[in-house]
């Protein structure tokens, strides 16, 4: 979830709003008009929960660069602003690349050992792992619509990051149903599957101050 992105869907719910919003855009609406946010409102909240989303990848790879996909030194792929396609959708493979129907997380992750030597833009392989973060105005997205793509796709463990309440939750799928393995706070140091060999300091995740996001700083 970068600020560029966000910066669309912030334009996305201007007072001229297009007649065909998808039942996701429609899902963000209804947040959005039960908190009572304007548009500013939430692109405040879309930034605070894109810098929370960089401080937490920053502690579970810190060997990470600049890139938006990257390997890291333990057998893992990552992807910022990840789209995960919905389960009914076959990517065609004639002809120019269109991308398919999919709904975006902040961070997406597979198991390194589970896709080709050379990686292809798309990838059909589900993420072992998932996270949303998230603020005001995207609850609904994540906790709703985020969980049923996440386990129709077969994610394995997925990990919402809620700016607002300031907790981190860890589900994993079991039997194909969500299955919580904490909720955690600050003051907290978890070490959480799929990530279990690291320790997570959610105050630093949390508690730091907004970082700028693509040149702006908002108070």
């Amino acid at each position: 979830m970068r600020g560029r992105l966000r910066a669309g869907a912030r334009r996305r719910y201007s007072r001229h709003m297009p007649d065909d919003l998808t039942h996701l855009e429609l899902a963000e609406l209804d947040d959005i008009r039960s908190t009572d946010m304007r548009p500013a409102d939430y692109g405040e909240a879309a930034d605070k929960a894109v810098a929370a989303g960089h401080r937490l990848i920053s502690q579970i790879d810190p060997s990470r660069g600049t890139g938006a996909r990257w390997c890291s030194p333990d057998g893992w792929f990552f992807v910022e602003d990840a789209r995960i396609a919905h389960p009914d959708v076959v990517p065609s493979s004639v002809g120019a690349y269109t991308p398919p129907p999919s709904d975006a997380v902040s961070f997406a992750a597979w198991r390194r050992s589970d896709l080709p030597a050379e990686i292809p833009a798309y990838v059909t392989t589900a993420p072992a792992w998932c996270c949303s973060a998230f603020g005001r105005g995207e609850v609904r997205r994540s906790r709703v619509d985020l969980r049923a793509l996440f386990s129709a796709r077969g994610v394995t463990h997925y990990w919402l990051v809620d700016v607002e309440a300031r907790v981190l939750e860890a589900l994993v799928l079991d039997g194909g149903l969500w299955r919580e393995l904490g909720a955690y706070g600050i003051g907290d140091r978890v070490r959480v599957a799929p990530f279990g060999d690291r320790e997570i300091d959610l105050s630093a995740v949390f508690e730091q101050p907004l970082q700028p996001v693509c040149g702006v700083v908002r108070e």
